[in-house]
Formats: structure tokens, sequence, C-alpha cells
């Protein structure tokens, strides 16, 4: 193993964040981890043009004089033509015991009831009949009750009524969104508050069907009050992301470390085919600080997965975190081709000699050069390795391979153990399976050699369709369903956007079309490269692996709604390997493929076993 560079990065990959004008804090919890939030306010042009909300709007509520909405007397008389028109009282639940107590008597005689329009010699502030006032009374008795309002309504009305129509139909922008924003219950009050208080309206709506005539406002005021309310209840729905959740999209595997107060380094190690491997340490955590002479943890990622894999669902269900807190040197590595490991001592990134490799070449040289850095760098002997999916695949090739690393693992913990998988029930993989040869040959003539890793736009898609709200964020788990199994329990819908932005992470198409090599031979063995067998392997057809040849004491951590580790597969492999000294069956029937590492109960379902499980096999050697 050559060692290019051992180093600790004191920065961190994190893109800046534009944060929104206009902000509210709240205790959230994301089920990984309970932290301060900040609503976001997402403020698109359109939502400005619709939205007029100032501050100045105690017009109404506090006006001494007699007019409505700030406008005099006369002022009101003058426009007759206009304000005879009748306001929808269905709409009457916008108002808030806070207006309505404060009106001057006068303000509210004119709005709410009668005045003969025709005859001059009436006085316009005489008392309402008492019919009209018990039918008022009861209405706004009602309306008080609405204590539970999250818009205050001084704020909504006030302003509507110092405005024209066209002015409001114009509509400018918000100019205090936060005085809008005083309940941490958001969207849903906002809904609530459209939606309760009809009573109220239809007894009000009873009294104008008497063919009476009222003063108090214009109809396009209400109907603009009702568009800003719903046009509110949008932007919360679509503003409601997480500033840690976006922030978490954007840091890297030692950024999120960084982030919750683990230590975190980046050791660059060359291959001896000259691949530069990112692998990353947390050598301790603010329980258990660094120190030489703790017990050593491997653990390798899955199929187009990274080191984020263990790191990226927070401290209170990543394996990673509960690892260091629990006393261990975590090392995490990261196989060629993913976003850690995409450079060459000499070969570009760009090219097809590149990623000229499966995951044979990540179990065969690969991991086999990690450990051998792991334990000259920790000074110990041996250590404990933990395989997700493809992360076990790569490990029964290397003991097939270079059977003398037995000597160096302690114990060998296989979640979702992958060997076999003509079991598979995963449509895409099936489908690739079933059209090898003609996906392997459209592959060659388009000239993709890789899966790309997720980029910045990947990211910001995954933020606005995936977060909380979104209206399609229940698709965001279809394909990994349709990978992984189907379990929607286990989802943390909240963190979707965090996973997409972190995975896939990267790797050589190679890979893929050697899974479904084996699907389709039944036989767990080498890359087979068609003709060109005898000149790699001088046989025609590939070489089987040797899992006899897998000796350390071996755990098996598998489910039954697996897709991709099927139970029968899982079988066949236990059948197979010589020392595999424990079985445990996720107790969990809808667990799936990536609930190893994602779903939010993996701690209690699965970890607790893991954790102690280590623990017992980490005095063997």
């Amino acid at each position: 193993v050559k060692v290019v560079n051992s180093l600790e990065h004191d920065h961190e990959q994190q893109l800046p964040l534009q944060q929104p004008p206009q902000q509210q804090q709240q205790q959230y919890s994301n089920g990984s981890h309970a932290v301060q939030t900040t609503l976001k306010v997402n403020t698109s042009p359109n939502t400005q043009d619709m939205l007029t909300i100032c501050e100045n709007s105690s017009a109404y509520a506090s006006s001494e004089d007699t007019g409505v909405g700030g406008l005099s007397e006369s002022e009101l008389l003058a426009t007759q033509d206009v304000i005879e028109e009748i306001i929808p009282f269905e709409f009457s639940n916008l108002l808030h015991p806070n207006v309505l107590s404060h009106l001057p008597p006068d303000a509210l005689n004119e709005l709410l009831c009668l005045v003969p329009p025709e005859d001059d010699t009436h006085d316009s502030h005489e008392s309402c009949p008492r019919e009209v006032e018990d039918d008022i009374e009861r209405a706004l008795e009602h309306v008080k009750s609405l204590d539970d309002m999250t818009v205050e309504p001084s704020s909504l009305l006030g302003d509507f009524l110092d405005n024209v129509d066209d002015e409001m139909l114009d509509g400018s922008d918000i100019c205090n969104t936060e005085q809008m924003l005083q309940s941490p219950n958001k969207a849903n009050d906002i809904r609530g508050m459209v939606h309760t208080g009809l009573n109220s309206g239809t007894r009000l709506h009873s009294v104008r069907n008497r063919g009476m005539k009222y003063i108090g406002g214009m109809r396009s005021v209400v109907y603009s009050v009702l568009a800003v309310v719903l046009a509110l209840v949008v932007t919360l729905a679509a503003g409601q992301i997480h500033p840690d959740i976006i922030e978490d999209a954007h840091l890297d595997s030692l950024g999120l470390l960084r982030k919750y107060g683990y230590p975190a380094e980046e050791h660059i190690i060359e291959t001896d085919d000259g691949y530069l491997l990112g692998v990353h340490r947390c050598p301790g955590s603010p329980l258990s600080p660094p120190a030489p002479g703790k017990p050593v943890v491997l653990l390798q990622h899955g199929m187009l997965s990274s080191s984020a894999d263990y790191i990226l669902m927070g401290p209170d269900t990543s394996l990673a975190y509960m690892l260091a807190d629990a006393g261990y040197d975590v090392w995490m590595g990261n196989a060629r081709g993913n976003r850690y490991s995409n450079r060459h001592r000499f070969r570009s990134n760009e090219t097809q000699t590149f990623w000229d490799f499966s995951w044979h070449e990540v179990g065969s040289i690969d991991i086999p050069n990690m450990i051998d850095y792991i334990l000259v760098r920790t000074g110990q002997q041996s250590l404990q390795y933990v395989g997700h999916s493809q992360g076990t695949t790569a490990y029964w090739v290397m003991m097939s391979q270079h059977p003398y690393y037995n000597r160096r693992i302690k114990s060998m913990h296989a979640l979702a153990p992958a060997a076999y998988m003509h079991n598979t029930r995963s449509p895409y993989v099936l489908f690739l399976a079933t059209f090898l040869y003609t996906t392997e040959l459209m592959l060659q003539m388009m000239g993709t050699w890789w899966f790309e890793p997720t980029n910045e736009m990947n990211i910001q898609g995954g933020l606005q369709n995936c977060h909380d709200g979104a209206p399609f964020q229940s698709m965001c788990s279809i394909n990994t369903f349709l990978i992984a199994g189907f379990n929607t329990e286990e989802v943390n819908s909240t963190m979707l956007p965090v996973i997409h932005a972190h995975s896939p992470a990267g790797a050589s198409t190679m890979q893929m079309i050697h899974h479904a090599q084996t699907i389709r031979s039944r036989i767990f063995r080498q890359y087979d490269h068609g003709a060109m067998n005898m000149i790699r392997y001088g046989q025609l057809t590939p070489p089987v692996y040797n899992l006899a040849n897998v000796q350390a004491p071996t755990l098996f951590y598998h489910s039954t709604n697996d897709w991709m580790a099927a139970p029968p597969d899982v079988e066949l492999l236990y059948r197979e390997l010589p020392n595999v000294v424990k079985r445990y069956l996720v107790p969990l029937p809808a667990f799936n493929h990536l609930d190893f590492v994602w779903a939010i109960n993996v701690r209690s379902l699965l970890y607790d076993e893991l954790l102690a499980d280590l623990k017992a096999y980490g005095t063997v050697k």
C-alpha cells in the first residue's frame, strides 16, 4: 500500500446557503436528532404580487374617525354606488376579536348595519333594527371563539381596507411576513382559519338575504383577502424546508461529522493499481474522546453509496456516531469510483480505462489496502468489519482471493449479506439481468462507463420535490422501494432531501453488470469478459470464488422483505460459508434492503444487537 497522504481536513465542503428574509424559530425533530428550526417562507414573485400586508394595518382597528378603514364618512357616502355592494359574509370568519373589540361604534355600524340608500332625512348613524343586532351579536360571538388563529387579522384587514380595489388586485409585496407567523402550527392553522367560522357567515348571509343593504367595504377587498390567505397557505407548504436539511444536503461526510461535534479525518490511500481512495475516520466522540489503543472497526458501504450511509441520518440513528460513542475508532471506506475515491495516479476519471473495474477489484484490491493502512496507522493487529450489501460482497471476494486476511479480522458483521442474487425481486435489477447483453452493448455504444454521483442540480431538485409538504414527496421514495423493497413505515420522509443529496455517490457500470451476470449464471464468480476470458483468466468461463476461504467469525443480519438480499439467497450463502456463528433476523417483516442504514427505528431493530455482538467479539484476537 502506498500512503499518499494522511490529513485532517480543516475545511468542510459546505456551500453557502441563501437565507430567506423571513424566519421563525421553533423546536423541530426529524427523527434522527432534535434541532432548533427556522421556518422559511418562500416568497416567489407571483406570491409577492398577490400579497399586500403592511405594518400600518392598525388604522382600521384604532382609527378614531367614524369612517371604515381610514375613510371618512363623506368619502364613504361619495362612493355610495360602490360600497352598497354587499360584503360576502361567508368570509366573515377572517374577523378576529382583536379587531372587533377595538372598532369604534360608528365604524361597526357603518360596516354591518342597514342604511337607507336614498333617504337623506334619515340619520346614517341610527341604531340597527333589533333583529339585525341579534344576528350580528350571535355571529360575532362565534367569531370571537376562534382563539387559535395564526394570522393577526389586524394585519390583514386593516391594510386591505385602506386600499382601493385596483391597488389590491395589483398587489405588491409582503411588508412584514414575520408579523403574520405567530404560531408554530403554520399552514395547518391558516387552513383552519379559512375553514372555520362558517356558522357566523351563514347567519350574516341570512340577514343579507332579507334584502337589506350593508355598508362596510368592497366585495373585491374580501376576495383579495381570501386570495392572500390561500396564497399564503401554498407558500408555507412549499417553504417549510428545515435549514438543517438544506445544510446536511450540502455537507460532505466529514462536514456532517464535525457539525454534530465529532472529530473527522480523511486519509488518502493509493491502491496497488493506482486508485486514490478517500478513507474517512471518526476517532472519538464527545462521550469518548480520541485516544490510542481503541478497538478499530471498518464500515464498508453498499452499491452506489459512500461513507455517508453511516453518517447522514444523524447521531441518534446513524451507526458511525453510535460506534464512536461506544468507544470505537471508526473507519469508513469509500470504494473506487464513488465521489470520495474518483481519482487515479495516472488515469483521468473521464476515460474508459479508469472505469474498467467491478466489485471484484473493490474486494481484491481496495479493501485489503484499506485494512493494511488502518492497522499500520492505529498500531493494531486486527479489526472488526461491518459491511452492507456490496460491502459484504467485496469482503467475500477479499477472503476468497487473499485468505490470509482472516488473521486480521476479529469478526465480520454482514448487514444484508449479498453474493447470490437470482431470487431478487427488484424490477430494475431483474430488467438489467434479463436484457444484460443488450444493455451492456448499449452502454458501450453510448460511452457510458459510470453512474454519476449527485450534483448541485440533483440536490436542489431533492430539496424542492422531496421536502415535507411537497405535493409529490411520496414519489421520492418510489425508486428506492423498487430497488430495496417497500416499507413506508420506516422511511424518514423529512430526511429524503438529504438522502437524495448523498446517494447515488457514483460507481462503475461494470459493478451493476457484474451483479446481473451473477443473477443470470446463479454462480458467485468473477466478472465475465466473454471472449476476453481466455486472455484474462486462461479459461473460457470466469473463476468461481472459493467461499470456503472465509474463515473469520461471520455474523448475518438479514430481513424477510429485502428485495436485493432475498431470504433464499441469504440461505444459500449461509450454507456455503464455513464459519457463520450467528444469524439475526430483523424483527420487522417489512424491513427492506436500505432500512439497514436509513430506517427510523434501525437502532432498536438492529444496531443495539450489532453493538452487543461487536463488543462480544471484540476481544477474540
